[in-house]
């Protein structure tokens, strides 16, 4: 009896250590997409940059604000969730406007709509940092 019991607790210990590394494989992140974001302050409009690999909000006047949108792909059979996060100088004036998206299945692409808004105290000048989406599998 007393090594069926023993037997018992060790059983229960493999299968909660092996629960334990499932959940967490299937619910950390298993993607990273990271873009580099600027914006300038001044008290003039000179334009912005189209450009594929950041996220430039050009120039941006008081009280002004400006808008672009990544497509995220969603090439697995199975749902994700997608996550923002947000650093560097730029930080306090980004506002991520859908803060967790979930791509269904089979789902191509999404915009991700990232809004640059300066309400708030600040200095003119350049503002640089990143912006990083997570994309973690979606546990039904």
């Amino acid at each position: 009896m007393k090594k069926f019991i023993l037997l018992l607790f060790f059983v229960s210990i493999i299968s909660l250590f092996l629960s334990s590394f499932l959940y967490l494989n299937y619910t950390s992140s298993f993607k990273k997409i990271t873009y580099s974001a600027f914006v300038t302050f001044s008290e003039e409009v000179n334009g912005f940059d189209v450009n594929s690999t950041a996220l430039t909000f050009g120039s941006i006047v008081p009280l002004g604000s400006s808008r672009r949108q990544v497509s995220v792909k969603n090439p697995y059979p199975f749902p994700i969730i997608v996550n923002s996060e947000f650093s560097g100088s730029i930080t306090p004036f980004l506002i991520d406007i859908e803060p967790t998206i979930i791509l269904p299945f089979n789902e191509t692409s999404i915009p991700v709509t990232v809004f640059m808004d300066i309400n708030k105290n600040f200095s003119f000048g350049e503002y640089s940092g990143n912006v990083t989406f997570i994309l973690k599998r979606l546990i039904n």
